[in-house]
């Protein structure tokens, strides 16, 4: 018995590993796990994959996390440029509350100029004359008129992560209509 664990455990690693890349809906360059998390069943390879890609397994309904590693033109994010993630009016994430968070690319939280990791719904951000929102994601200090919607990546150059968390999201959520908008070089 020992021996057949011990033998099934390079296969079973694969097997997980690729079921986590079919976990998410990707919509503007964000991946969301919408359905099949939080609950199981008896389905124990996405209860693995689930656990194994590091997400903390509420239910849907509870709490959505979009992921991206990628600019709108499919390039990964790099601690290196400025970005700027532009919500129109009335698209701001459709949930009772929402943030952003910076993660550097191991998925944990790294040293930035700021000392800042996350930009919550509840802020004191300052919205565009139009109604629309734009969060500014970039290492440098964006200056004073914008530095309220400033979230910094890493101090280390390299490839960092976004993801946001929809608490209590709304149906247009959870079915897919809604999406974050593309992150884009600013």
């Amino acid at each position: 018995m020992q021996q057949a664990l011990t033998d099934a455990q390079p296969l079973a690693g694969r097997r997980i590993a690729d079921n986590v890349s079919r976990l998410a809906t990707p919509i503007n360059g964000w991946n969301t796990v919408l359905t099949g998390i939080g609950t199981y069943g008896t389905d124990y390879t996405r209860r693995a994959a689930i656990a194994y890609a590091g997400l903390g397994a509420p239910t849907p309904e509870d709490v959505l996390y979009p992921v991206t590693v990628s600019d709108s033109k499919g390039r990964p994010l790099d601690s290196n440029e400025d970005y700027v993630l532009h919500f129109d009016k009335g698209q701001l994430p459709p949930a009772q509350l929402w943030s952003l968070h910076v993660y550097n690319s191991k998925y944990g939280f790294a040293e930035n100029p700021a000392n800042r990791y996350v930009i919550r719904s509840t802020d004191g951000l300052k919205y565009n004359a139009d109604g629309s929102l734009d969060i500014y994601v970039q290492r440098r200090d964006p200056g004073e008129s914008k530095r309220a919607n400033w979230v910094s990546t890493p101090a280390a150059d390299g490839p960092f992560v976004l993801s946001m968390r929809l608490y209590a999201p709304q149906n247009s959520a959870l079915d897919g209509q809604w999406a974050p908008p593309p992150v884009k070089e600013d």
